[in-house]
């Protein structure tokens, strides 16, 4: 391959893909302090036994799967239900995004082709296919891209956040007993703007 053909590393393009991807995986996190608090309410078990059982499961959407299962066999309201079944959908297609993301590879792009689509000629992409709509690739995440997922992230974990607080019984009560740090993570989901 002949050197002079690939696009230049641009510093500022490299600076901030890498700020907008940890932005999303840390709005990620959020999400998975959101789940992880519901699934310890609903076990009702200690801190140490819920947190084993949780971490335990490595796939974003096996956790998102296992706090569905323990409001299906645990919270009976039907308006629950269906308003968690919302919320769910949305946090697995999340969870799909999150995987694409964290295991994407790196696209430097040539800089006039890319305009089109970002001020920065880089993007992540789950399959090495770049941006072609033709090859039926999947799209894509360019720095935009990366910061409106950071958005939908957190939006989702504060509506996490919030159900559980309004429709999981003895919510308050079990978050209290949380460590202080997971307890103020949680505060600054359900208080961020």
């Amino acid at each position: 391959m002949n050197k002079s053909s690939l696009p230049l590393r641009d510093p500022r393009a490299a600076d901030a893909i890498s700020h907008a991807l940890g932005q999303a995986l840390i709005r990620w996190l959020d999400i998975e302090a959101g789940l992880f608090a519901a699934a310890y309410v609903l076990m009702g078990t200690s801190f140490t036994a819920a947190a084993t059982t949780f971490f335990h499961v490595r796939a974003a959407e096996s956790k998102v799967e296992l706090v569905a299962k323990l409001i299906g066999a645990l919270v009976s309201q039907k308006t629950t239900q269906v308003e968690w079944k919302l919320i769910s959908q949305a946090l697995s297609k999340a969870a799909i995004s999150r995987d694409l993301i964290a295991h994407a590879v790196i696209l430097w792009l040539d800089p006039i082709e890319s305009a089109q689509f970002s001020i920065f000629p880089v993007a992540l992409s789950p399959n090495l296919l770049g941006h072609d709509a033709e090859s039926g690739s999947a799209n894509p995440y360019f720095v935009e891209t990366l910061w409106q997922t950071s958005r939908d992230y957190l939006s989702m974990a504060k509506r996490l956040v919030l159900f559980s607080s309004e429709h999981l019984p003895n919510y308050a009560q079990r978050v209290a007993l949380l460590p202080p740090p997971f307890q103020q993570i949680l505060e600054a989901v359900h208080d961020e703007q």
